[in-house]
Formats: C-alpha cells, sequence, structure tokens
C-alpha cells in the first residue's frame, strides 16, 4: 500500500482546493427541500456545511471536475458541532447521469464503502471500526482506484481495499449523511485534491 501511495501522489494535480476563496464556484447558500435544510459557506479557508435533517438523508457537492477513471482523491473533513449520528467522507466515480456512485464515509469510531448502482445500494466494506479516526476533528481522507482496485487512507493509515467493475469512471464529490429526522450537524471540508496520471 506504502509503494502504492507513493507512485500515484506523483500523479499531475487535476484539481485541488484549500478553500480560501471561492475560485472554483462551489455551491453556497441555502438548499432547502423535502430532505433537509442545508446551508453552505466559504469561510476562514473551509467549506462550511450547516445541515438539518427533515428525514434520513444524504447530501453531496461534485466537483467541478471531468470525468476520469484512474486517481488519488484526498480532502480533510471535520464533523465540527452536532449529531453523531452522521457520516461524512468522499464519493467517486459518479456517473451523474444514471447517478451511479462510490461513496467512502467515515462516523467517529469507523468507516465504510457504499456503492450505489441503479439506484440499489450495496456493501462495499461493511462498517469496520477503525482507530485512525479522530472523533470531532480534522480527518485526513484519501481514495486510490486503478481500475478496479480501490485502497482506502484515513489519517495516512491504510484501512482497506476493494475490487469492483460496476463503474469505470465519473466525477468525484464531498458528502454528509444525517440518519434521522431533525438531526442537526455542521462539517467543514478543506484541501480538496484529485490527482490522475
Amino acid at each position: 500500500q506504502i509503494l502504492a501511495t507513493d507512485s500515484v501522489s506523483q500523479w499531475p494535480v487535476l484539481y485541488s482546493d484549500t478553500f480560501d476563496s471561492n475560485k472554483n464556484k462551489w455551491p453556497t447558500g441555502s438548499d432547502n427541500d423535502e430532505y433537509a435544510d442545508v446551508s453552505r459557506n466559504i469561510k476562514d479557508g473551509k467549506y462550511n456545511w450547516d445541515a438539518t435533517a427533515k428525514k434520513g438523508f444524504m447530501g453531496w457537492v461534485s466537483a467541478d471536475t471531468k470525468s476520469v477513471g484512474d486517481f488519488h482523491l484526498s480532502a480533510e473533513i471535520k464533523r465540527a458541532s452536532g449529531s453523531s449520528k452522521s457520516d461524512y467522507g468522499l464519493i467517486f466515480r459518479e456517473d451523474s447521469d444514471s447517478s451511479n456512485l462510490y461513496y467512502f464515509a467515515i462516523e467517529d469510531d469507523g468507516f465504510f464503502v457504499l456503492l450505489n448502482y441503479d439506484n440499489d445500494w450495496s456493501d462495499m466494506i461493511e462498517y469496520t471500526r477503525s482507530p485512525a479516526i479522530l472523533p470531532e476533528e480534522t480527518n485526513h481522507l484519501t481514495v486510490i482506484g486503478e481500475g478496479s482496485h480501490f485502497v482506502f487512507f484515513i489519517n495516512d493509515q491504510f484501512v482497506g481495499e476493494m475490487t469492483d467493475d460496476h463503474i469505470q469512471k465519473g466525477r468525484t464529490a464531498i458528502a454528509v449523511q444525517l440518519y434521522e429526522t431533525d438531526l442537526q450537524a455542521t462539517f467543514e471540508f478543506d484541501n480538496f485534491e484529485l490527482r490522475t496520471p
């Protein structure tokens, strides 16, 4: 895993954002629908989300990039306040035409990887406890995808891998999920970076 990380970390940067400004035009302001009320802003070098669930919901925002196959994706993410009945993480190989995607997410004490394919959610990596996660602190998440093989890191520690060929390429995104009605939490995103061969 170390060799894989060292090699792909040398790939050219396709897209990066430190959120010191909104040069990449991430969505800001309020987004209120039947699932949740979400307010987003970029302030103090962070992309901040304040979300209140009207029912269990998952929300994401895609980076404005082309669809990619092989990739090295990383970001720093924190649940700054609110309910621990939530998760947050990275979406990769999102096919915006079909909503097919993979989701690498963490909670306070564990992580999992999901596949949404033809509106059917499947566990690629079932919920797994990990001491690599820092609850209520900033966590650095990394996903490396080469062909059908994916490797996952939390705070630069290898936590899992999988092989799956459902989606060949797609876009990347940041995401949050609240599990129940009326739950509220705030999240911070920083240092989003996408590398490709």
